[in-house]
C-alpha cells in the first residue's frame, strides 16, 4: 500500500506539472496570436467626436494616435495627423498604451484597456475612468468618406 500511495503522488506531482505547461502554452499561444492581430491601421469606429477621424496604428513596438488635425492649436485642414506615441505591451487580454498625458482631440489614450475582441478584421477596447466606462470598437483598415472617394 506504500509503494500504491508514492506512486500515486508522483503520477499527481507529474499531471499538475503538464497542465500548467499545457496552460502556460496556451496563454502563450494566445498572446503571439494577438500581437500578430493587432499589427497595422485601425479606424475608430466609436468616435468621440463623431466629425473627426480617428485612426490607430500599432508597429512591432509602437503605436501612432492619429486624428484629423490631431494637434489642436494648428488651423483646421481635414489631415490626418499624430497628436500621440508611445510603446504598448499586450498580455493576458490587457493591452497597456504608454502614452503621453495629453489629450489628442479631447481624449487620453494612455492606460490599461481590457480587450472585449481582437481578430483580424475588429477589435474592442474597454477601460474604467473616473468619467466612466470607455468602449471603442475598431475596424482593420480605413473607411472611405465621401471626401475621400
Amino acid at each position: 500500500m506504500f509503494v500504491y500511495s508514492r506512486y500515486n503522488s508522483f503520477i499527481m506531482k507529474n499531471y499538475a506539472y503538464l497542465l500548467l505547461l499545457l496552460f502556460c502554452l496556451t496563454l502563450s499561444s494566445c498572446n503571439q496570436e494577438n500581437k500578430e492581430y493587432i499589427l497595422g491601421e485601425w479606424e475608430l469606429l466609436t468616435k468621440p467626436d463623431s466629425d473627426l477621424t480617428y485612426r490607430w496604428s500599432f508597429a512591432e513596438d509602437k503605436v501612432y494616435i492619429m486624428a484629423t488635425d490631431g494637434n489642436s492649436n494648428e488651423v483646421l485642414t481635414g489631415e490626418i495627423d499624430t497628436c500621440a506615441s508611445g510603446s504598448y505591451l499586450l498580455k493576458n487580454g490587457v493591452l497597456t498604451l504608454g502614452l503621453p498625458e495629453r489629450p489628442c482631440r479631447g481624449s487620453v489614450y494612455n492606460g490599461d484597456w481590457d480587450i472585449q475582441a481582437l481578430n483580424e478584421n475588429v477589435m474592442a477596447l474597454r477601460r474604467e475612468t473616473n468619467s466612466g466606462t470607455q468602449w471603442y470598437e475598431f475596424q482593420k483598415g480605413f473607411i472611405k468618406s465621401e471626401d475621400e472617394e
